[in-house]
């Protein structure tokens, strides 16, 4: 069974990361969730329900502790992907720096090392050349920098929809072989 790293940080779009939890649900993928203090406050100010509360029906979406370094993912001998969404740019300029102060940041860092894939779905608007700057260093170092910046072109009718295709559209970037609920011209 493949292996995913899953963070959330603090910054508003975690409507995408309640999305993209329900979709790997479904997935033969097991997924290690590691979420920020910020993180699970706004998870629960925008999608209105506790990230603990809601991920308690997903059997392979396991809760890491931030500050458990001792867990398998702080360590290159394991084998897993990480994707974090959303990512903040506080977060960005930790991973872009080499510092790991928690969990997810050592995560990043061992993924990046080991070459493994790794998706930021990055929330920021506009970006300062502090951001950009440590954005690129991450895209050089292997990691994938997709900003949360919805499209429309599959004319969605509510935010629901809308949600659903972006996080349809990272799933694709993310796994390769995902196949999006809906696709433009289909």
């Amino acid at each position: 069974m493949k292996r995913l790293v899953f963070g959330i940080t603090g910054a508003s779009g975690t409507p995408y990361a309640k999305k993209i939890l329900e979709k790997l649900s479904m997935l033969d993928i097991s997924v290690s969730l590691i979420a920020s203090r910020n993180g699970k406050e706004i998870f629960k100010e925008e999608n209105g329900i506790e990230l603990s509360e809601f991920i308690k029906n997903f059997d392979k979406i396991t809760f890491e502790d931030e500050n458990n370094f001792y867990s398998p993912v702080a360590s290159g001998g394991n084998s897993f992907d990480v994707l974090v969404c959303p990512a903040s740019m506080g977060f960005v300029g930790r991973v872009a720096s080499g510092v790991s102060g928690n969990l997810l940041e050592r995560a990043l860092d061992v993924a990046l090392k080991e070459k493994s894939k790794v998706l930021l779905a990055v929330r920021e608007s506009p970006y300062n050349i502090i951001h950009l700057e440590n954005m690129l260093k991450i895209a050089k170092a292997g990691g994938i920098i997709m900003p949360l910046s919805p499209f429309f072109y599959l004319k969605p009718q509510t935010i629901d929809e809308l949600v659903e295709s972006f996080s349809d559209r990272i799933l694709k970037v993310m796994l390769g072989n995902y196949e999006p609920s809906k696709r433009w011209g289909s």
